[in-house]
């Protein structure tokens, strides 16, 4: 398996200890990055916890922006027609995932090619949207580090306490029976 598809499937799994490092930027599609991401200045000598949570009451206040049960807040970008995926159901996504200062951790879109995985083989901020998402809908969603990675982070990835920001595409679901 390559290092990029080792990463990517630690990285949606949500599974917090790998060794793989990746590079302090990975190259990805501008044209998929969510403009309004970066950290300002002013939060830069907060803590990380303090810098995410100024993060996320910032972005509330943008246009667009809702907030799902649990705090997760995302930006429907397009919608999507048909039934949304349960827990139990298989998706296939393309998506990025970035810091909220713009680092790029993983991105389907950079490897050109869909992600398939089960609803309940990802983080609980993905689980949440995912389940609100309908075939062909694309969201910016804003994770908080609890609905993520937590106290953790992913070493060599994503640090401890980091809010995540994904561009997720729904392309299909495969419904359990």
């Amino acid at each position: 398996m390559t290092r990029l598809l080792r990463i990517m499937a630690w990285s949606l799994l949500g599974l917090s200890t790998f060794s793989l490092a990746l590079p302090a930027s990975t190259a990805a599609d501008p044209s998929h990055q969510t403009q309004g991401a970066q950290m300002t200045t002013d939060t830069q000598h907060l803590t990380p916890q303090a810098q995410g949570a100024q993060f996320l009451e910032d972005n509330l206040k943008k246009p667009g922006v809702q907030t799902l049960p649990g705090g997760l807040q995302y930006q429907v970008e397009i919608k999507g027609e048909g039934d949304a995926p349960k827990l139990t159901d298989t998706v296939e996504v393309m998506y990025e995932g970035r810091l909220i200062d713009g680092t790029v951790f993983d991105s389907s879109y950079a490897r050109q090619q869909s992600a398939t995985f089960g609803v309940n083989q990802v983080i609980v901020g993905w689980q949440t949207a995912l389940q609100h998402m309908t075939p062909g809908a694309k969201w910016t969603l804003y994770i908080p580090s609890e609905l993520a990675y937590g106290a953790q982070g992913v070493p060599g990835a994503i640090p401890p306490h980091s809010v995540l920001i994904f561009t997720v595409e729904l392309l299909k679901v495969h419904h359990t029976a």
